[in-house]
């Protein structure tokens, strides 16, 4: 994988008032910079921002970070002289680098939601209870 490095720089996490039934949640994730890394052959920084936003002024959830991607000289041209004309990557890389910081900036959002006692942003398994079906009674046969 062309993904060498994965950094946060700035986290913010704060609970502004209690949790309600009807507070809904949305996620966000955008790519604020692509540049190339100074002195270091074949390297990009993706610069990034993920946030998470617990309507009705519940809370917020922010990620602030880059990740340092290698690739040939020749795609690092091309994938800068896209962006610097029209701000996009091509969908196989940006699939990547997406997909990339989700599971990264996912995993760091649960923790910092429950160190300020917000609901998971995402839904989690659980487990639920469920009524014998008729013949069945829930002995295990191993």
């Amino acid at each position: 994988m062309p993904v060498i490095s994965f950094d946060i720089d700035r986290l913010l996490a704060e609970r502004i008032s209690q949790v309600t039934k009807d507070m809904k949640v949305e996620n966000n994730m955008k790519l604020s910079n692509v540049s190339l890394v100074p002195k270091r052959d074949n390297l990009l920084k993706f610069e990034f921002e993920f946030t998470t936003e617990y309507k009705q002024d519940v809370g917020n959830l922010k990620i602030n970070g880059h990740l340092l991607f290698r690739e040939e000289s020749k795609k690092i041209k091309e994938i800068m002289d896209t962006w610097t004309k029209t701000k996009k990557l091509d969908k196989e890389l940006m699939t990547l680098i997406t997909n990339f910081i989700l599971i990264k900036c996912n995993i760091k959002a649960l923790e910092l939601s429950q160190q300020v006692n917000l609901p998971p942003h995402i839904r989690l398994p659980l487990v639920e209870l469920s009524s014998p079906t008729k013949g069945d009674k829930g002995d295990y046969i191993g």
